[in-house]
């Protein structure tokens, strides 16, 4: 057994073999032009093996997952071989400050820690891969519908 929670992710029609032969069934699909929205309503630790396993393959993809008993609410996104993943609340993206990060951030001339640089990077770094995967999905919809 382990920890689970709900997991929801978009990707191309075409990949959907590849992706079920590593992740396993989806219990719902919406079957979008183009691309697939899938649910799975329980998976172990919001299926991070098997996303990065995914990733490694190189296929795009982008989603969320609920919270765990030992992780919070994560929203991912998959492209060119790496996988992003970003904590969220309701949906959004967010950046978790500590008391230490607070500190600096009063400071502004202090600069900004480690800590928030590293999480505005892979902020970043979502929200780039996001905007590539959600392209590279209208690309495919523009060449099939010719």
């Amino acid at each position: 057994m382990g920890d689970s929670c709900w997991m929801h992710m978009t990707f191309r029609r075409s990949d959907l073999r590849k992706i079920t032969d590593i992740l396993g069934p989806f219990d719902q699909t919406s079957d979008l032009d183009g691309y697939v929205e899938g649910e799975i309503n329980e998976i172990n630790y919001g299926g991070l093996r098997e996303r990065q396993e995914m990733a490694e393959a190189g296929i795009p993809f982008y989603g969320q997952h609920s919270a765990g008993g030992e992780y919070g609410e994560h929203g991912f996104v998959s492209f060119g071989g790496e996988l992003v993943d970003v904590e969220i609340f309701g949906g959004t993206p967010v950046i978790i400050v500590n008391e230490s990060d607070l500190t600096c951030l009063e400071n502004v001339t202090a600069g900004v820690s480690p800590h928030i640089s590293n999480q505005i990077k892979e902020l970043r770094k979502y929200y780039d891969f996001l905007n590539n995967v959600k392209e590279a999905f209208r690309d495919d919809v523009q060449v099939t519908s010719a």
